[in-house]
């Protein structure tokens, strides 16, 4: 849910949702190969496959599947198979509805689900970057709902997200990417649901909940 929310949402200049920012990629890919007037159709499919696989290169080291069905997507475009292009396009949004004969076309199995989603949003991140976006900003609104989640299993579970997406930004796996978690004072103080009752999150940032901090660099911004 976490995922498919981000990829069904990305805003960008064009449109809204991964599939328009994956469209607007390939667009490019096809006019700078069109640019070479004197070199054959198969030449230009050949230097538009080796620009695909050149700017997915580096999202592989978190989520191959995630580069296989970009890749799958862009090539069943190609051959206007878009049946295919639309299960690959919803299979990248975190879809659960595509069967499994039919991810085999775009070169899948399984499903973007609570093991991998961190690592498949690590790829979405670093794909938009190799992509000369400027980068990723991820806006999470009414944080404090955490609190109201039914029982500590849940709760501590949606915190350990939480200290993840801390740690992966810490040690430079998210490229390029801001998270903004804006929660009440009460989210980050009661020590019964909020941040305070799950150590691990809060050992990352408790040195920093005075008020008295201005430097914007730090986890908690107070406004």
């Amino acid at each position: 849910v976490f995922y498919k929310a981000i990829a069904k949402n990305l805003k960008c200049k064009t449109g809204i949702g991964l599939k328009k920012i994956i469209e607007r990629w390939y667009n490019k890919l096809n006019n700078r190969a069109n640019l070479s007037e004197d070199i054959s159709i198969k030449e230009r499919n050949k230097i538009i496959e080796e620009s695909v696989r050149d700017d997915l290169e580096d999202c592989r080291q978190y989520a191959n599947a995630f580069a296989n069905a970009t890749e799958g997507y862009i090539k069943s475009l190609r051959q206007e198979d878009y049946d295919t292009a639309d299960d690959a396009i919803a299979w990248l949004s975190g879809d659960f509805n595509v069967p499994f004969n039919r991810k085999r076309k775009f070169g899948v199995k399984g499903d973007v689900e609570k093991e991998n989603a961190l690592l498949f949003l690590k790829a979405l991140s670093t794909f938009l970057k190799s992509l000369d976006y400027s980068g990723l900003v991820i806006l999470f609104d009414e944080a404090e709902y955490t609190m109201k989640l039914g029982s500590k299993p849940l709760r501590d579970n949606a915190y350990n997200y939480m200290r993840d997406i801390y740690d992966g930004c810490s040690s430079g796996e998210f490229d390029s990417t801001l998270f903004v978690f804006a929660g009440t004072p009460e989210f980050f103080e009661d020590e019964k649901k909020g941040i305070t009752s799950y150590p691990a999150l809060l050992n990352r940032i408790e040195a920093n909940f005075s008020e008295e901090l201005e430097d914007i660099r730090k986890p908690i911004i107070h406004l």
